[in-house]
This record gives C-alpha cells, sequence and structure tokens, in this order.
C-alpha cells in the first residue's frame, strides 16, 4: 500500500491528539471509576493506560534513535511493507470491538500498585512526546528508516511503527473507554 506520507503523518497526529482528549477526561473520574475492573480478567481505565505506557517508554526511545539516525531524507510518498501493514491492521478495531485479541507480554502487563491519576498524566506526556516526533519524522524516509518493535526479532519500516504503535493505543483507548461508558 503507497500512502502520502503527509496524509500518513497528519492522519498519526490527529489520532494521537484525540486520545489525549480522551485520556484527559478520564482526568473528571473517581479513582474507583479509574481503577473498576467490568469482569474477571478484564482491565480497568488505569491499566489500560499503564499497559500503554509501559510500550511508549520502548517506542519513544526506539522512534527518536531512528529517526536522529536516519540516513535518508523524506519522501512524497510512504510504502508500506506486507508483515508492517499486516501488524498495524492486527491492531485497529473496528468501531468499538476488538477483532482480534492478544495475549499481553508479561513485562507490558501493567503493575496495579503503581496505577494513580499520574498514569494519565504520563499518558499525556508520552503522547506529546510522540506528536514531536512525528513531526520530526517528516523530515526521513518513512519506508527507508528500519525501527525494532516490541516482537523481538522484527523490525519495521518507521511509518508502518508508527502506525502499528498509534492503533494498539488506539486499541486499548477503545478498551478503556468500554469501561468508562459501562461504568457511569
Amino acid at each position: 500500500m503507497k500512502i502520502k506520507t503527509e496524509d500518513l503523518l497528519n492522519d498519526l497526529k490527529e489520532k494521537t491528539l484525540k486520545m489525549i482528549q480522551q485520556v484527559e477526561s478520564f482526568q473528571k473520574l473517581s479513582k474507583n471509576q479509574l481503577n473498576h475492573r467490568p469482569g474477571e480478567n478484564k482491565w480497568s481505565i488505569l491499566e489500560c493506560i499503564g499497559h500503554l505506557n509501559l510500550y511508549s517508554d520502548f517506542y519513544i526511545n526506539e522512534f527518536e534513535k531512528r529517526i536522529l539516525s536516519a540516513k535518508y531524507s523524506a519522501s512524497e510518498f510512504h510504502k508500506t511493507g506486507l508483515l508492517g501493514n499486516r501488524f498495524a491492521k492486527s491492531m485497529l478495531p473496528i468501531g468499538d470491538e476488538i477483532p482480534m485479541k492478544m495475549k499481553t507480554f508479561k513485562s507490558k502487563y501493567p503493575n496495579k500498585s503503581e496505577l494513580s491519576i499520574a498514569t494519565l498524566e504520563k499518558f499525556i506526556k508520552q503522547q506529546n512526546q510522540i506528536i514531536q516526533l512525528i513531526d520530526q519524522s517528516r523530515k526521513v524516509n518513512l519506508t527507508k528508516t528500519k525501527c525494532r518493535i516490541t516482537i523481538k526479532g522484527f523490525k519495521l519500516r518507521l511509518g508502518d511503527a508508527l502506525r502499528f504503535y498509534a492503533f494498539h493505543n488506539i486499541r486499548h483507548i477503545v478498551q478503556a473507554n468500554k469501561v468508562y461508558w459501562r461504568d457511569i
């Protein structure tokens, strides 16, 4: 699939801004609402966001490193890789449904004892960093710049990794929203 680089980055930035707004709305909720689990083996809002923060710890560093060391300047189009496109699409919810359930890596399971309103604040701060990285990535070739992902042994094109990351975030924001709407 071929995407105009500018369109891709603008879309990712817009999606990230919407996620920030959604998480800001969670800040109005009580501690009980934020920690409410809608069922057995279901995550609370804070667990969903805490999980995303763990991934952001990895991806912010990885994106920054790859953007700063990129050897190729921007091109008009980003060509998705077969694997990168498949990984990204597998993350994206359809409406408010998560079509493909996945097991979370043990290292990315949120530690309930560390979750508080600060979890939401950290998410907002990290997503503002991601917006800066999206803007910085406008200067590099998203197809030729390769990026590690949290699945060991895999590298994706930077444009695909950015999509994978954003779609994973959207997936868990949808999950947190379902808890929120059930809870009020």
